[in-house]
C-alpha cells in the first residue's frame, strides 16, 4: 500500500456528515492501494505535523476540503489549507485537494491554492469560482454521497429537523420541530465527559499515526433515521446530502456560505427547496411542512440522475488521485 497523509480530518468533530465523508475517503483510498498513514485534524495548523509526516515518507498529501476554505481574510483555517502545497513541494510529493466548497478568497490565498496538483470541488459553483480566477479544478459530489443507502421498507413517517451552524436558524429549527411535532436532531453528538477532559488537557492533539475517529456506523445509522422520515428540514449541508442520498424529501435553510443552494442547483437546477431564514417561522412555510414537500416527478428523475453521476464522479476522482500518487487504481 502506498502511504499518504490526510489533512483536515473532520471526524474529530463527531459530526454525522463528517463521519460519512472521512469513512468514504478512507474506503476510496484503500480500494486503490493507498493507505492513510497519518491523519491531521480539522482546525489545526498543519505545520505542527511536519516532523511526523516527514518521518513517515508519505507519497502524497490528501486534503479534505469540505467547508473549510472560504472567507480567507477572517478565517486562518482557509489560509492554512491553501498553504499546504508548500509542504508537498518540500517533501517532493503531490498535494491533492478533494471534496471542497470554495468561495470568498483573497488574492494571496487564491495564488497559494493554485499550487495544488489536483483539485476536486463538490459543487459546480465552486469550480466556476476557481476557473474565473485561473485555477483548474474538477467536480465530484460530496463524499457523503458514497454512504451506503439504507434499505427502508416501512412507510416514511413524521418530520425530522436537524440543527444549523447559524445561531438564529438553529433556534428557529428547534422551534419548528416543537411546533410541528417533529423530532429535533443535533448533527454533532454531545461529547462524553471523557472526550471533554481529553480535549481540555490536550487541545487539538492528533490521534495516533494512521488512526482516525471516522465511524461509518454512525453515518449509516443517521442516514437510516433520515430514510424513515416523511420530510427533513435542516440548516446543515450534510443533512441535505444524506437526505438526498436516501431520497428523502428535504427543505433547507442556507448555511454560512451558499453551498446548500449550490448543491440544490446541481441536483435540481433550481433552489426551490432552499428557504430563507425569515421563512422558518412563517405560516406559509408551516403549511408547506405539513404537506410534506414530496419530490415531484421531475425532481425524482433529476435526483436519480445525480446519484448515478455522483457514484461515477467520486470513483473517477479516486482514480485520478491514485494515478498521481502511485496507487494501484481499481
Amino acid at each position: 500500500m502506498t502511504p499518504v497523509a490526510v489533512f483536515n480530518d473532520t471526524s474529530f468533530t463527531d459530526h454525522y456528515g463528517c463521519h460519512a465523508v472521512m469513512s468514504a475517503l478512507g474506503r476510496g483510498l484503500r480500494a486503490r492501494g493507498m493507505e492513510p498513514a497519518y491523519h491531521w485534524p480539522v482546525a489545526r495548523d498543519w505545520r505542527d505535523a511536519v516532523p511526523d509526516v516527514r518521518a513517515l515518507g508519505v507519497r502524497a498529501l490528501v486534503v479534505n476540503g469540505e467547508g473549510s476554505i472560504h472567507h480567507s481574510e477572517t478565517r486562518e483555517r482557509a489560509r492554512w489549507l491553501a498553504e499546504l502545497p508548500e509542504l508537498a513541494r518540500d517533501l517532493g510529493v503531490p498535494a491533492v485537494l478533494l471534496n471542497a466548497s470554495i468561495s470568498d478568497l483573497d488574492a494571496a490565498t487564491l495564488e497559494k491554492l493554485g499550487g495544488y496538483d489536483l483539485i476536486y470541488v463538490r459543487e459546480t459553483q465552486s469550480r466556476a469560482y476557481l476557473v474565473r480566477h485561473g485555477i483548474e479544478a474538477a467536480f465530484a459530489p460530496d463524499l457523503s454521497f458514497d454512504t451506503p443507502a439504507p434499505v427502508h421498507a416501512a412507510p416514511r413517517r413524521g418530520l425530522l429537523v436537524t440543527d444549523s451552524v447559524m445561531k438564529e436558524a438553529r433556534r428557529d429549527l428547534r422551534r419548528l420541530a416543537r411546533r410541528e411535532g417533529g423530532r429535533f436532531v443535533r448533527m454533532i453528538e454531545r461529547p462524553s465527559p471523557w472526550r471533554k477532559l481529553v480535549a481540555r488537557l490536550r487541545p487539538g492533539a492528533p490521534v495516533p499515526q494512521g488512526a482516525t475517529l471516522a465511524d461509518a456506523g454512525k453515518a449509516e445509522s443517521f442516514a437510516a433515521r433520515l430514510a424513515g422520515a416523511r420530510l427533513v428540514v435542516t440548516g446543515r449541508f450534510h443533512s441535505v446530502t444524506l437526505a438526498l442520498k436516501t431520497r428523502t424529501p428535504v427543505l433547507a435553510a442556507e448555511s454560512n456560505t451558499a453551498k446548500i443552494s449550490a448543491l440544490m442547483t446541481d441536483v435540481f437546477g433550481a433552489t426551490g427547496r432552499v428557504i430563507g431564514a425569515a421563512e422558518l417561522a412563517s405560516p406559509n412555510f408551516a403549511a408547506r411542512v405539513q404537506e410534506g414537500a414530496a419530490f415531484d416527478t421531475a425532481e425524482g428523475e433529476a435526483l436519480d440522475l445525480y446519484l448515478i453521476d455522483a457514484r461515477d464522479r467520486i470513483a473517477a476522482m479516486f482514480d485520478d488521485v491514485a494515478r498521481l500518487s502511485g496507487g494501484t487504481g481499481r
